[in-house]
């Protein structure tokens, strides 16, 4: 996830200020980590000023490995408004009562909340249930040609 979040973050020149990373592990364990990313300015060893992304919340356990919640108080993704607006828009509301620093707090709780919804319904579309729009049941699909270049398993 490190080069994805490189290129994110770098490839959108630090317009994109955060990438979060879920890492469910699906193998007879229910943990669950996330890591949060973000742009810094560095000076290089030639002391010039490079862009990078920073793993500023690493692998922290939001779910262990039998499905509980992690209740710790430090368990939280903390995100600020900031986060969602291009650096152009947060400048201009820097100044005044500083909006932009406004805090978001997402508990572990809740974050398992949201993804225990999603795993169930991800099982039920696995078993064939869930919502099926009846007038698409019986059309004939046609798929794009593969090309080298739609390679899904690049690792990243």
């Amino acid at each position: 996830m490190n080069r994805l979040a490189d290129e994110y973050i770098l490839g959108s020149g630090s317009n994109i200020h955060v990438m979060i990373g879920v890492d469910i592990e699906y193998q007879g364990s229910k943990k669950v980590t996330l890591s949060v990313w973000q742009p810094q300015v560095v000076d290089n060893e030639r002391g010039i000023m490079v862009l990078v992304t920073e793993k500023t919340v690493i692998d922290e356990i939001i779910r262990d490995e039998n499905g509980n919640p992690n209740k710790s108080a430090q368990a939280v993704l903390h995100l600020q408004l900031r986060d969602f607006a291009p650096g152009t828009l947060v400048a201009l509301y820097e100044s005044t009562d500083e909006p932009m620093k406004e805090s978001i707090f997402i508990s572990a709780s809740t974050l398992c909340r949201y993804l225990e919804s999603v795993e169930s319904a991800a099982a039920m579309l696995k078993a064939g249930e869930g919502f099926v729009n009846p007038e698409m049941q019986f059309l004939e699909k046609r798929y794009r040609a593969r090309a080298p270049d739609d390679d899904l398993d690049k690792e990243y």
